[in-house]
């Protein structure tokens, strides 16, 4: 018994190395503004910028970025004005698409959480609306609402912390909900606790709504080989790594195992351009594809190091493009 005791530390140790990652939990501010989004959507994700810009990961994609949206004149010219720079003060975006449209235009909902500086911008916005007479305001409820005349689109400073923009029906639903107490739905809740990095970037897409809402067109009929696809989500922990965690929910197992095989064959035509190049196989040999069930999992883990390396292949990063 004595023996037993010391060794069972040791089990314990031993099988919590050989246990999966555990899933991360919502924060409660996360729910607070995933339950202001539309609980019928199709689409659903996040990103943490304040975390994500922070890690070494971040800095090596934008090393190999062709060009970044911060480098603009314009994007100077509206920090200078506001005070708000997008790289420091942007904390979270939540977004959400309730269809097809979403993938081709904006016609969904952001809610973006920062340090705004809401009389700035808005004077901003008023200022340069003058001049295109594109944009109109509006007192709605106690928040003043910027329309653009040509689109369906609207966004309101909710308050110093919080900008809501997208489709002018889901932000109006969105600000008059904004001071109650919301909660995600059972439904929605149920296809987003899975999710494993909730803390950084993750988004989650009820496929099988989404492709049934595609109009008749080619791209849509190739869409809609896909509908086996009923969900699908993916999530990403950066740090001096990346860790990356996919789920793809198929309507039986014999369509979970075809996925799969697209999925590694997908791997295996990466891999021979890199024939010459045993490091570079390697790092693609990490990426796993299994499946349980009518599920099928794909995740790896890769160094800073090893994303370098291949971000460094010309043919690699092309592809990426």
């Amino acid at each position: 018994m004595k023996r037993l005791s010391i060794l069972l530390p040791f089990v314990f140790i031993i099988l919590a190395g050989c246990t999966r990652e555990r899933v991360e939990p919502f924060s409660k501010s996360d729910l607070k503004y995933l339950a202001l989004l539309p609980q019928d959507a199709h689409i659903v994700g996040a990103m943490d910028f304040s975390k994500i810009r922070n890690t070494e990961v971040y800095d090596l994609f934008k090393k190999y970025a062709d060009h970044t949206p911060f480098e603009s004149d314009d994007y100077e010219l509206f920090v200078e004005k506001t005070g708000f720079n997008m790289e420091k003060d942007l904390r979270i975006i939540y977004f959400a698409g309730t269809g097809s449209e979403y993938m081709v235009k904006p016609r969904g909902i952001f809610i973006a959480t920062g340090n705004f500086s809401p009389e700035k911008i808005s004077a901003f916005i008023e200022e340069e609306a003058e001049d295109s007479k594109e944009i109109v305001s509006e007192s709605y409820i106690q928040f003043k609402l910027y329309r653009l005349r040509s689109e369906d689109l609207a966004f309101s400073f909710a308050d110093a912390q919080t900008l809501i923009g997208g489709r002018d029906s889901l932000v109006m639903k969105c600000l008059d909900r904004f001071n109650n107490e919301n909660t995600v739905n059972d439904d929605l809740m149920e296809e987003l606790s899975p999710i494993r990095y909730k803390s950084q970037a993750w988004i989650w897409m009820n496929t099988g709504k989404f492709i049934s809402a595609l109009p008749a067109s080619e791209l849509g009929n190739r869409i809609r080989s896909l509908e086996t696809i009923k969900s699908g989500q993916m999530s990403m922990a950066m740090s001096d790594e990346i860790k990356f965690d996919g789920i793809c929910t198929c309507g039986d197992e014999q369509n979970a195992e075809i996925i799969q095989d697209m999925v590694k064959g997908a791997i295996a035509t990466a891999k021979l351009n890199f024939t010459d190049d045993r490091d570079s196989v390697d790092i693609l040999n990490k990426i796993a594809v299994e499946t349980e069930g009518n599920i099928v999992k794909i995740t790896f883990n890769m160094t800073r190091n090893e994303i370098d390396h291949l971000l460094k292949k010309k043919g690699f990063t092309a592809r990426l493009k």
